[in-house]
């Protein structure tokens, strides 16, 4: 095909992800081919059965490494045009990676999951928490109240960090005192002759002071071990670095879990990327509820926290409960009846608090961030009380008196203390573990809505099912970003064009073209007052921006670029709630469905339809709604009325 097109001059429409992973997957073959050599050489008749196997494969590997080449090699003759090139070479953004070879745990293992999950917890657990002796989440709590007052904090759809000197000055002192908790009971297992101030100190110093002081270098090397070293330089990057980072990120516009038709596609296979990890853990997003096709987060421990946080926030997923369960089930068949069973219900409180258990098998994560902001998905939910049950059936005494069965309780009855403000009627409903049905989708449906956000069942699912199983790394990784597109190593020729001009281009492209009198004629229109009016608001949620905007006069007619603000809704959803909002003479609300489709809401319709399909009147009047994912404008009429531009901070 390439050929042909080649010779009638055609274009061909392809992803930059695909370009780049061709070249990748040349390298790859290339150093299978190169790491296997011994075995080429090897003669034919010396060989065994499995050499005769090894050698058709790495000839299958070179047939295919020698058509690439060709591809590649075609390539050159042609030319690149490329839309969007701010994010298309962008190095980071753009960035795809190819790990290569067998997987291996990662350094420190379960900790490495565990002290972002206390720190997490701390943050957002309740100002009552029940073990803090030493109050300091009363004093956290205040501190963020405070942040929430200056607005160095955004309090909706969740927290979110605006103000990284606020962090430091006020936040950073109390979560080292936490992490400092944490580290002290891994620290009495081997060597500690430093002094808890020299510890507090190196956690939170700035960089530049850890090269001048040579003191303190001196009794952090002579005063632990070295195991103990790597756990305290883990709490130094979380506290100074990724902490920050994860909580000023926006739950499902950043990142998120794969929920509905994105979590079919990745059991089904057809979505990019590693599609069991993909599934189990927070991933990027490009838009508000538009996860990236294949993308994941490269950076182990910031992918450790957000997905906590997408937990939290969002909740297991109805799968994931059955996971449990049946982990449960498992367990119960196990377990011996305990003596008392007070002891066990508070065992299992505190693990649901705390983090001091660490599973053995247990890895890594930006996924505490996510599941701690997200809650776990129904999914996650079924995968819980799979596991629950299967515990339970290899358990041995007393049937209600066994671990598995108490946790299963306990979840149960905190879930209803949690709900029973929120809704009279949350009251019993939910079978015993060894009597509960998986499936009975009444029942998972009941369990899911009582336990799908608490912190215990979300710290349970990612220690004994997400993060074992997909926190490990392979030792070889080769990675391709905009970089290989903007240069000359795979076209000779290319052009970009962008909307958003910027000089982070690879060298060979040379500067941006900017046009004339662009930015200055933006700077004018966004500060003319007769143009653009700001609105201040302290305390707001989704819900109340759009009934301002809905009731605002004059009205306004377009929403552009606040996905960011308006989250919970999808836009049909918000549409629908504009609609049912706003004055009778809107008549219909525009807007872009998850497939770009320009749809439209109108009054006298149950449905949306699209908007070719419509035939609206010129005199017609309505609202259109674009999100931060709109790669389209849609125009339905030329109106005089103002424009609703939200930015969050």
């Amino acid at each position: 095909m390439l050929t042909r097109a080649s010779r009638h001059g055609d274009e061909v429409c392809a992803s930059p992800e695909s370009i780049k992973s061709m070249m990748l997957k040349l390298v790859e073959l290339l150093h299978s081919l190169e790491e296997s050599s011994d075995i080429i050489e090897v003669p034919l008749t010396a060989a065994s059965q499995n050499i005769r196997r090894l050698r058709r494969i790495l000839e299958d590997r070179s047939e295919m490494a020698d058509e690439l080449h060709k591809t590649l090699r075609l390539w050159q003759s042609g030319i690149l045009i490329m839309d969007e090139v701010d994010v298309l070479l962008h190095p980071l953004r753009s960035e795809l990676h190819f790990p290569s070879g067998n997987k291996f745990p990662n350094d420190l293992a379960a900790n490495r999951w565990e002290l972002p999950i206390y720190l997490i917890d701390a943050v957002l657990a309740s100002p009552n928490a029940g073990e803090d002796p030493a109050g300091v989440i009363p004093r956290l709590h205040s501190v963020l109240d405070d942040g929430y007052a200056l607005h160095t904090l955004q309090r909706f759809p969740h927290l979110v960090l605006l103000d990284m000197e606020f962090y430091e000055a006020r936040m950073l002192p109390l979560l080292s005192e936490i992490a400092i908790d944490w580290l002290l009971k891994l620290f009495r297992m081997g060597k500690m002759e430093i002094s808890i101030d020299r510890i507090k100190y190196y956690l939170e110093c700035p960089r530049s002071e850890l090269h001048t002081d040579a003191s303190l270098r001196s009794d952090i090397e002579n005063g632990l071990s070295e195991s103990s070293i790597k756990l305290l330089n883990l709490a130094r990057d979380w506290l100074r670095t990724i902490l920050p980072h994860v909580l000023s990120k926006i739950n499902r516009v950043s990142y998120g879990l794969l929920t509905g038709e994105h979590q079919a596609a990745a059991v089904s296979g057809n979505s990019g990327g590693n599609a069991h990890s993909r599934l189990m853990l927070a991933v990027p997003f490009i838009g508000k509820d538009v996860p990236s096709r294949s993308s994941e987060f490269a950076h182990p421990d910031v992918l450790i926290g957000l997905t906590i946080l997408a937990y939290r926030y969002e909740g297991i997923r109805v799968s994931d409960l059955v996971r449990i369960v049946s982990q449960l089930k498992q367990d119960f068949s196990r377990q011996l009846g305990p003596r008392d069973h007070d002891a066990v219900v508070n065992t299992i409180q505190r693990q649901s608090r705390s983090s001091e258990f660490a599973h053995p098998d247990v890895l890594i994560g930006l996924t505490i961030l996510a599941y701690r902001y997200e809650g776990i998905r129904v999914s996650d939910l079924v995968r819980i009380v799979s596991q629950l049950k299967q515990d339970f059936s290899r358990q041995l005494g007393p049937r209600d008196q066994r671990p598995a069965c108490a946790m299963f309780r306990e979840w149960v009855r905190t879930g209803l203390v949690t709900v029973s403000s929120e809704k009279q009627d949350a009251s019993g409903g939910v079978l015993p573990l060894p009597l509960f049905q998986l499936r009975d989708s009444a029942q998972v449906a009941r369990l899911h809505f009582l336990v799908a956000k608490l912190s215990g069942v979300v710290y349970y699912y990612v220690r004994q099912h997400v993060f074992p199983s997909c926190m490990n790394f392979q030792k070889l990784k080769i990675s391709a970003c905009g970089h290989e597109l903007g240069s000359s190593s795979l076209f000779a020729k290319r052009i970009g064009f962008s909307g958003t001009p910027s000089n982070l281009l690879p060298m060979d492209l040379g500067e941006c073209y900017y046009e004339p009198r662009s930015d200055g004629s933006i700077f004018e229109a966004l500060t003319n007052k007769r143009i653009v009016s700001i609105e201040r608001k302290v305390e707001w949620t989704a819900r109340s921006l759009l009934l301002d905007i809905a009731h605002a006069q004059p009205p306004v007619h377009a929403l552009i670029d606040t996905g960011a603000l308006i989250t919970g809704f999808d836009n049909q959803e918000v549409a629908a709630f504009l609609l049912a909002e706003l004055p009778t003479e809107m008549e219909g609300v525009v807007y872009l469905d998850e497939d770009d489709r320009q749809m439209i809401l109108l009054r006298d319709h149950n449905a949306p339809m699209p908007l070719v399909q419509s035939e609206l009147p010129t005199e017609m009047e309505g609202v259109v709604y674009l999100d931060e994912d709109d790669r389209q404008m849609i125009l339905l009429r030329d109106h005089n009325g103002p424009i609703a531009n939200e930015r969050s901070a």
